[in-house]
Formats: structure tokens, sequence, C-alpha cells
């Protein structure tokens, strides 16, 4: 028998097949890297930066910059490449990215799109990730949402009825020319198809900024929330925002002091996120803090080895983002959030799912995008090439600068706009704010920049180059305009003085330069595609998403800059060579000697123009106005189907158009060379061959159709309905082989160079310049100790000649061992960041000495500005979860919601909020254990502060001597202002109460600066010890030995394990949480349960209770945010007699207890019964009539002892089933 036909065409191939696959391999092994990636060996990249930095000759490493531009390139062209060049491959896209088929109207869209040459057809992601959560609400709920939120200030309406659409502002009355540009500028986007669009109504946001914040518990349990917006939105904003409606149930539009954009944010993370958790936070704050960089940290095979401190060294200004921050997680890093205007907004977001269309949206934001009317529009100070006189636009701008003339600086200017001031004092932080300060200084600090060797551009020097004057040779920026600069922490002048100012400038003038910065203002940077369109090069920095951002690709056609700034130094010291002045300053600040001085233009500067032109391009191919249109339209086709009831019917079916799609496929086919090869062609393929987007269908040559360049053997015809024809079997088959053949080769490529072009993430980054990590232990060879405060008490002791060595030595009421606080601060002395919490009630909370717990006036920030100024690190964090009018019973229980999942140090202030009670002792003791048995193993030490009304009631007995009790047992410092301030306050008491104290009890920004500097002098005297005891010389602190037996410092699973009397286990003894409470007795000690403090609050954001556990119940979940203490703003409330509600809990210890608010003495009284499980005749009635002139949190245990595990609580109202009752408040059910 023969070989069949198949074995046949094997056999014609084989030859040319294998001769193929060699030169592939040969290809793939021995080929030289594309000219974007230099040819050197891959290295991790921190052993790359440490060689560069400590070497003083030029240092072969693969530039992160090429590598950037390499992998964005190849994004790039691999999103043109597949985008659908048919209706059918469209509608298919469309299906398998989103699981659905696509609106009604799809296929006019698609036609609008190819009419008006657009490049993009399927890069919508964005758009359809925004519409998502709107399929939960019925098509009914939709549409009465976007009517509703016109009711809200600056928004508009634009209504489309019969094909035209019409403008108006509900709130004010407005039509047409009066409502918002932005509104005109939508409406002007859909006027080429607003025909064909269906009756719907859509909401545009006036303002530049988001406004949808919608709680993460809204959208995660969207069944039990609130989703019936017929009661009107007054009920719906209420219900989520009392502070949003007013006694008259208008809406509110700003915050009124009455919350913030960051208060409302918080609540869109998901629980167990950071900023769910209650507190407050700054990062590096012993200068310009900038959390950004060192927040988008991401450990992968990049970064350095597990036991390395990436933050050491200085490569930090040598690392470079991937993309702009846009898709930034806020919720993981909340630090971040004061370093971003938009959360300062004075504008009140919504707390609802409602449509409303923006011009840009920051991550977490549930707006709608659009494309900027700015961007729409053109004007003489958006506009690249606008031509004021004849109202054109040009392609070339009148003031454009040829390349090689442009000069070698990065330019900005722009207003002080960034942000609003609610809660006021963070504008210094702001985006714009933090970029002029860097860019004006004129600090001698050294930073790192890198240089190519001038004839070997694989090769660089890194150079210690004075801040100053990267400044005055790199960077041209300034302030032409102050907005609110009243809200400057040092007012107006404060602001002139310490940032640059210049006169305003054109748009024009910006084309003289060869890099363009571009920030962000209140919102998005209108500026951006006007110098996109321009011949300079873009670098932006961002947190906004915009309509554009799925189409664009940075280091293609910008340059992504981080939200820190850092590597803005180094991305100009790779574009552009340095100057003759730069280079001898870089030979003076160095030990080597070579001229980096260019001969020639370098390659930096090539791909510098390359971006430029790219960014230009994609300006002219898709950021048209009619691509803007096109973006808009697909928008209101997904709106539409949203808008109807039956959204099935509204979805495209492709069967529906196949008359037009032949129709639309014969004219295209009628552009190549006749009507019998058109004819033959449609024969052979039945559709249009899909091509790279480099050779869109209108681009088509006649080659494109040449029939000599067909098989020979037709195939037939494709009717409507039939699929794809097939090729002949054997040829088919052949084919097949062939591809296969090929296949195996491409993922033996993939397999091979998957290393070779890594996105590097960026990393370790900071604008904390001054912050540089000091590795005292193994850097201080020679004795003194390196702090100018040692000798404690000695001539160098500045606290001490301020206050007197007794006065300071007095304040120390019990400093026992020490032990774990020489564990913080030998970390810190090793050059490692440290977290320091601090947990209190209203002195710590700052009330009555600064805006916020975190301001510059709290003792906390002071104390925490010295640490830095001791140890710096811009990785050391100050965490503060104070709250006003709190005391240790409520923190025994819930101090996890207040303090990181980390930290080194926890420092308690209650000695000003506790009363003077015993049961407060059981409170505090369970605090510092709950705290020292936490799996990462803080310190904590125990801060007093003297308020004389406290002195009035107790005398000199006061809460501090409960307190010392448990400091004493669980080995923990207690220190207090109160032996500096008692003296002064008996013998001068109005004196000492007006210069140090608010009130009675809360201290003023003067008593904040003595409890700092009684905590700054405690420390110095740790550390003094500390270093001494490291170094061998003295023997007065526990000398910190590493675990090397996996015991553990602190309490956790090792808090009990046996040890044997070596070094280690020496100072495991100082470190060990005792067996057992202060109460226990010898004979009950082997009953004991370790503590794991339960706490379900109506406070808490991390693990919220879920809104369906009140349905039905007589309880509810109400708000009061102009309560003035924090933990009354949040509580569960019933006024119906025999209501029950009923929470679970998890037991440890098996202590439970109700957190209630005792009301004022002239408010009614109400009480409640609760119990655990079943044991009812057990409950405990609880009454909520208070004393005093203003309602107080208090704590009441119901039960003791109950078995470990899963319980629930439940708590009935007392009264008649069917009278009425004064409301009784629930803030919490605690547990151990």
């Amino acid at each position: 028998m023969g070989d069949s036909p198949f074995v046949d065409q094997v056999r014609r191939f084989r030859i040319p097949l294998g001769l193929l696959t060699l030169f592939l391999f040969s290809q793939l092994l021995f080929k030289s890297q594309p000219h974007l990636q230099p040819n050197i060996p891959v290295q991790k990249w921190t052993t790359q930066i440490k060689a560069l930095l400590t070497s003083s000759g030029p240092t072969p490493i693969e530039h992160p910059i090429p590598k950037l531009m390499l992998a964005a390139h190849r994004k790039y062209k691999g999103m043109l490449t597949r985008q659908s060049s048919t209706l059918e491959e469209a509608v298919k896209e469309y299906e398998r990215r989103y699981g659905r088929a696509p609106p009604r109207g799809f296929d006019e869209w698609f036609a609008f799109v190819k009419e008006n040459e657009c490049k993009i057809v399927d890069e919508y992601d964005g758009m359809v990730k925004d519409f998502e959560p709107f399929w939960q609400l019925e098509g009914e709920e939709f549409r009465r949402r976007a009517e509703q939120v016109g009711e809200l200030a600056s928004i508009d309406l634009v209504r489309i009825r019969n094909g035209n659409a019409t403008i108006v502002n509900v709130e004010r009355g407005n039509h047409g020319n009066e409502v918002s540009a932005r509104a005109q500028g939508f409406a002007m986007m859909i006027e080429k198809y607003q025909q064909k669009l269906p009756d719907m109504t859509l909401a545009i946001n006036a303002r530049s900024e988001g406004r949808v914040l919608v709680p993460w518990v809204h959208l995660e349990y969207p069944n039990s929330t609130n989703q019936d917006s017929s009661t009107g939105l007054a009920a719906m904003l209420g219900g989520a925002d009392a502070g949003a409606v007013d006694k008259d149930a208008h809406l509110i539009p700003d915050w009124r002091g009455a919350g913030s954009v960051w208060e409302a944010y918080r609540q869109i993370c998901p629980p167990g996120t950071e900023s769910r958790r209650l507190f407050l936070s700054l990062q590096g704050h012993g200068s310009r803090p900038s959390a950004f960089s060192r927040a988008q940290v991401q450990l992968d095979e990049t970064v350095a080895e597990d036991n390395e401190d990436p933050y050491q060294g200085a490569g930090s200004d040598f690392s470079f983002v991937a993309e702009t921050q846009a898709g930034f997680d806020y919720c993981a890093h909340p630090s971040v959030h004061t370093q971003s205007g938009h959360f300062f907004s004075d504008w009140r977001t919504i707390p609802a799912l409602y449509p409303v269309l923006s011009p840009a949206k920051a991550p977490g934001f549930s707006d709608l995008v659009i494309p900027s009317h700015y961007y729409y529009a053109s004007t003489k100070r958006y506009t690249y090439g606008y031509d004021s006189i004849n109202t054109v636009v040009k392609d070339i701008d009148d003031m454009e600068f040829p390349w090689d003339r442009k000069a070698d600086k990065i330019f900005w200017r722009g207003a002080t706009t960034g942000g609003g001031s609610s809660p006021p004092g963070f504008m210094a932080q702001y985006q714009r704010h933090r970029f002029v300060r860097m860019a004006s200084s004129q600090s001698e600090h050294n930073r790192t920049v890198v240089y190519a060797h001038p004839s070997k551009p694989k090769e660089y020097f890194a150079h210690k180059i004075p801040h100053k004057e990267l400044n005055e040779h790199m960077v041209d920026a300034a302030f032409t305009k102050a907005v609110g600069c009243m809200h400057y922490p040092t007012g107006c002048a404060g602001m002139m003085k310490e940032m640059r100012f210049s006169e305003p400038v054109v748009l024009g003038e910006h084309w003289k330069y060869r890099y363009l910065l571009d920030l962000d203002g209140q919102s998005y940077s209108a500026r951006f595609f006007a110098f996109l369109a321009s011949q300079s090069a873009v670098i932006k920095a961002t947190v906004y998403r915009e309509f554009w951002s799925d189409w664009m690709v940075p280091w293609v056609h910008y340059i992504p800059l981080s939200g820190g700034y850092d590597e803005l130094y180094n991305i100009h010291a790779f574009f552009s060579p340095p100057s003759a002045k730069m280079s001898a300053i870089a030979k003076s600040e160095s030990s080597n000697t070579t001229d980096t001085t260019p001969k020639e233009a370098s390659e930096g500067d090539v791909l510098l123009k390359k971006i430029a032109l790219a960014g230009r391009t994609w300006k002219k191919n898709n950021g048209r106005r009619v691509d803007m249109e096109a973006y808009v339209y697909r928008l209101c086709l997904e709106y539409a189907r949203l808008w109807a009831d039956d959204r099935d019917e509204w979805s495209f079916k492709l069967t529906e158009v196949s008359l037009w799609l032949w129709i639309w496929r014969l004219v295209e086919l009628d552009r190549s060379n006749g009507s019998e090869r058109e004819k033959k062609h449609v024969d052979r393929g039945g559709e249009m061959q899909r091509r790279t987007y480099a050779r869109s269908l209108t681009e088509l040559t006649p080659s494109d159709h040449d029939l000599s360049k067909a098989p020979p053997t037709p195939t037939p015809v494709v009717t409507m309905g039939d699929k794809s024809p097939r090729m002949p079997t054997n040829l088919s088959r052949a084919y097949l082989v062939a591809i296969g053949v090929l296949a195996l080769v491409f993922v033996s490529a993939l397999a091979l160079s998957r290393d070779s072009i890594p996105i590097l993430p960026k990393h370790a980054l900071t604008d904390a310049h001054s912050l540089v990590p000091h590795d005292y232990l193994n850097a201080s060879k020679a004795d003194p100790a390196p702090f100018d405060f040692c000798p404690i008490f000695g001539p160098g002791d500045e606290l001490a000649a301020k206050y007197g060595a007794a006065a300071l030595a007095k304040t120390r009421l019990h400093a026992g061992t020490g032990a774990r606080v020489q564990r913080v601060v030998h970390k810190a002395l090793s050059g490692l960041p440290v977290t320091i919490s601090v947990l209190g009630g209203s002195i710590s909370a700052c009330h009555g000495a600064g805006e916020a717990p975190i301001a510059s006036t709290c003792f906390s920030t002071r104390f925490f500005n010295w640490w830095n100024s001791v140890f710096p690190h811009p990785a050391s964090e100050l965490t503060v979860g104070a709250l006003r009018r709190t005391d240790s019973s409520y923190f025994a229980f819930c101090s996890a919601h207040h303090l990181p999942d980390r930290t080194d140090l926890v420092i308690l202030d209650f000695d000003a909020s506790d009363p003077n009670h015993s049961s407060w002792t059981d409170h505090f003791e369970l605090l510092v254990r709950s705290i020292l048995v936490r799996p990462d193993q803080p310190a904590v030490l125990v801060l007093g502060h003297f308020a004389p009304q406290h002195q009035n009631e107790y005398g000199f007995a006061g809460v501090e001597a409960l307190h010392n009790q448990v400091a004493q047992y669980y080995d923990v410092p207690h220190i207090s202002a109160k032996p500096i301030l008692y003296s002064r306050y008996l013998t001068h008491p109005d004196e000492t109460t007006s210069t140090y104290y608010t009130d009675p009890v809360l201290a003023n920004s003067a008593g904040h600066a003595v409890l700092a500097d009684v905590l700054i002098s405690y420390f110095q005297r740790e550390i003094c010890s500390g270093w001494a005891a490291a170094r061998g010389h003295a023997f007065d602190a526990p000398r910190y030995t590493p675990d090397t037996q996996g015991k553990g410092l602190l309490g956790g699973k090792a808090a009990h394990a046996e040890t044997t009397s070596t070094d280690v286990d020496e100072t495991l003894n100082q470190l060990r949480v005792p067996k057992g409470r202060m109460r226990d007795r010898p004979h009950t000690i082997s009953n004991f349960r370790e503590v794991k403090p339960f706490c379900a609050s109506a406070n808490d954001l991390v693990n919220p209770l879920p809104p369906s556990l009140f349905y039905g119940s007589g309880w509810s979940v109400r708000t009061d945010l102009q309560a003035d203490a924090e933990l009354l703003r949040h509580y569960w409330t019933s006024d119906l007699p025999t209501s029950k509600m009923r929470v679970s809990v998890k037991l440890a210890a098996g202590d439970v207890g109700v957190y209630y608010v005792k009301e004022k003495q002239d408010v009614g009284a109400a009480e409640i019964a609760c119990w655990v499980d079943d044991n009812v005749p057990g409950a405990v009635k609880i009454s909520n009539r208070g004393t005093g002139d203003v309602a107080l949190p208090e704590l009441q245990m119901i039960d003791m002892a109950v078995p470990a595990g899963a319980h629930f609580v439940e708590c009935a109202l007392s009264g008649e089933e069917g009278s009425t009752s004064p409301p009784f408040r629930i803030l919490g059910i605690f547990a151990t």
C-alpha cells in the first residue's frame, strides 16, 4: 500500500521545516539582545545597585529604563495587533472578556469606529469595570437614581428624549448655558449619534474630583442594605452619612467639619485592611513624608534577600515605576493618603451607588469615567496649537521649538491647587507642594545620580551630588499663583517663603523644554493632552484613571513618575548627559576622575525624542475628538442597557446585522483590484483576514488581495450562517504540522527568555532624603557614644539642663528591667525601621492642642520627629489610635482595631482618662497583657499626664497608682510628667494652668511639649545604656541577645516555654509575660486561660456586622457625626421594648461585657437585660441613667469564666411590648 497523501505532504515539508527549526533556535540562543536592552548578565537588582553605588569606577549593569521601555513597546504593539478588525471579532472578544453579549447598538458603534478610523476597538476594560456594580440594581432603581442624584449640588443632568439632548441643573433650576461646562462638553460629544440613543438621563459631575464612595458593606451585602431609593435622595444619603442632611432634610454639599473624604474612603475598604483600622499614621515624618514609593513595595525576585533591609543604602533614587499610581491601594497603605489632596476636598462625597459621570477617578471611587471637556474643546489655555485669532488648531504650535534648541530641563508651572482643607493642616503634604519644595530645595544633602560612561554607554558611574545643584541644572519648577494659602500650616507668608513662585506663563512657554512634568491638581491635569501633542517628552505622576488609561502605555507615550518623585533626577540623568558644570561637580564629589561629559549625542537623547514622538503620534491618532466621541458612544450603549428593564433584550445579537455586515465587506473589497478577484477573494476566505493595526483596513494595497498568491485549489463560497471554509484536508494537515513545530519553537523561546525582560516594580523610595539609616552598632568603632546627649544628665543633655536631673529622674515612676524597650533600641541602633504606636484618650488624641492626633503640636508627633533625628529611617512609622473621652476599658478589648498588624512599641496614655477605681486596674491590666501577647510582641510603655482636676479630686494619689501596679507586674516602664508639673501647680496653680493646659484636664501645646520631653529623656537614657551595653562598656541595661532558639521574645506561644540558664534564656526570662493575671492565686493558676480579646463594635470598620443582623430585630445602626467623642458617633439603638439583638462572640478566657452609653442626667433612662447563650435567668440588667452633663461610654461585665469557644450574647430592651421607651444605645459587645 502506498503512502497516504498526508505522509506525502509531511515528506515534502520535512527538510524546510527542519532547517527553519534549527535557524530559529540558533537565533534564540546566539542572537544579541535588541537595541533597547543592554546585552549583560542578569543579576538581582539589589546586587547590581549595591555594586554600582559602592564602586569608584564604572560598573556594567542593566539599566532599568531600557528594559521598561522594551517591555512597554512590546505591550503596546501587542495591544494594537490584537484589535478586532471585523464586527464578528469584536463581538467574540467582548464576550470573551466580559462573559456577556455586547449591548444593543454595538454594530452601529462599530460602524462609527471604522468610519472614523479609530485604532482602539477592544480596550474598554476600565469602562466595563466601572459599570459592574450597577448590574445589581434593577432597571427601575437605576433610572430613579440617575434622576435623583441631580438634586445634589454640582451635578447636571443630560436628558435624551426622542433623539435630542437637553441639559438641566435641578438644584439651581438652570438650563442650557447656565449649567456646567462639563455637561455642555458631554452633550457636544454625543451630538453625532444622539438620535440613535434611547431616552435616558445621565448625571454629569460639575466638579473635577470624583464624587461617589460606596461603603464596602453596601457592595458586599447588596441584599441586606437599603437598595430602594423610592424614599428619596435625602433618606438614601442620610442613612449612610447622617451629616449629609440638615435638620430640615436639606442636602449639605460640603463637610463643614463633620467628616472628610478620607473618613468616607476608609469605609470602602475590605475588612482587615490597614485603612479600616482606627488609627492615623505618619511615615518618615522627620522630613517630607512620601510614602507612595515605599508603600508600593512588591516582594519578588528583584528585591533584597529576606534578611536584608531593602531601605538601606542609597538605591532609592535609582529605582523606577513601570506605570503611574492610578491603581494605588490606599486601603493597604493608609499613611499615604496625606500625600494626595483629593482626600482633603471640602466637597462631601456620595455614600451610595449613584451613576455619576466624572472626568477622572482615584482608586476606590465608583464614578463612571468620561473624557474631560478640556480635552475635547479647543482653548488657548489647554490646547496645543490653538490659534485664538482664527479659532483653529494647528498641527505645529506657533511657539514650538526644534528639539535641538529645547532646554534640557524638567519644566513645571502651576497654581497651588491640589486639595481642600477638610481637615485643615495638611496642605504642605499635597502633591504639588511636595514637588515644588523638592525642586526648589537649596539643601547641601547629597543625592545619588547615575550617569553613563561617555565612551561605554553600558557602564555607569554613581555620583553623590548636592540636592541644590541637581535642581539648578535639571529642574525649573515654580508656583504661579497661591490658592487657598490661608490653609497652609505657616499661612500665606510662610508658603511664599518656603516655595518658589514666579510669574505666570502661557502654554506655549512650555515648548521651550524637552521635559514637561504633569502633576495632579485638585484632580486630574487638564494640560496632559496639550503636553502630549507637543514635541516634548511628558513625565507624568498621577493617582487618577481617565478614559485614555486603557489606550496608552507608560514608557512608550510618556514617562511615569512615582508619587514620591525620588527617581526624577535619575530619569533626567539617563536621557540627558550631564552639562560640563555637572560633570565637574560629579568629579569633585567622587573618587573617580572620568570626564562624564559626552562627546556626541547620547543614546538616551534618542530614546527621549522617541517618547516625545510616540506621545505626539498617539495624540494625533488616538486622542482626537472623534476618539472621545467613540468612547462616549460605547459608554452610552452600556448605560442604556442598564437603563432598560429587560437587559437581555437590550443585548446585541450578531445575526441581526448579517446583511449590513456583508454590505460592509463588499464596500471594503471594492477597493481592491477588480470585481472578479474580489469575488474569488470572498470565495477563498469568506471574511477579511485579520491584520495588525499598523495596516488598517483603510490602508490596504493591491498586493493584499493579489490572487496570484492564493492556493490553487478553490474552496466553496461561504453563505450566511455557514462556518468558515476549510482548506483541503491533506494540505491543512501539512500546515498543522508546520504550525505545531513553530508553536513548539515559540513556547521554548518564551521559556528561555522570560527572565530577560522583567518589569521592575518601584520599591524602597521616599523623598525624605535626610532620613538615611545609620547602623550605630557596626559603624561606630570609637568612643564615646555617637550621641550628643550621652552620658545621660551629662553636659550634653539639654533636657537635664532645662528641667533638672532630679526632676527628670523622678518622672520614671517604674523603670523595671527595660528589656523590652532595649529590644526596640537595639533594632534602631542596627539601622532598622521602627514602628511606634500610641493609644490613649483625649490627651493622646491631641484634643485641645492640635487639629488631628498626628498634628505637629502633639506629643506623639514631637517624639517621633526626635526619634527620626536620632534614628533616621524613611520606613519608620508613627500610628496614633487614640480616641477622645475614651478610657482603657474600651481599648482592653478593641486595641487591635487601633494598632497596625506589626508594631515595635506601644505607648499607653490613660493616667488622665481612667477613673480612679479599682475596676480599672483590671481593665488596664487586660489592655497591657493583650498587647504583650500579640504575635508581633511589641514593647509597652505607660505614659502619665498630670491633670489639675484630678489633683483636686484625688490629691497626690491618682489613677497612676493603679497603673503602676500593672507596670510592676508586667515589667513595663511607667513614666509621667506629674513630677515636673505637680510641684509647680501646688505653688503657682493659675500660672501653671494657663501655661500648660487648655482646661483643667487637657494639655495645650506647651503641655504636650513637656510630655514629649519626658518621653525623649527616658529614651535618651535607654539609648545611652543600650549602646554602651551592646559595645561591652556598661552593664546597667539588659544586653540584647538575638533569639536563636525560636522561642520568641514576648508572649505568644513561647510566653511560658521552659528555659535553661543561658544568655538567651536569661533574655527571655526578662521578656516573659507572667503566667496568670494579677488577681490569680496559686491554687487557681492551673485554670488560667490566656486572653484573646474579642471586640464587636459599632465603630469597628475592620469586621463590621452585616446589616442583615438588625433586620426585624427592632434594633438599628445609627450614625451621629456631630458627636464630640468618636465612640459615640456609631451605635446600635432601639426604643421598642422587648426588641432583641443577638451578636455572636468567640471566647478564650471567658469574660463577657456590654459597652454602652451612659446618657446625660437630663435624658430619660432606659434599661436592657443581657445574657450569654440561654442563660436568661442569669441576665444582667443595665441602666443608661447618667449623672453628668455629657454622655459617656461605659463597660458593664455580664458574665465571667464562660467556656471557651463560640457563643452568642442577647440583649433585650426592658418594658411592655407595644409601649414606648427612651432609646438605649449599645456601642459594642466585648469578650476575652
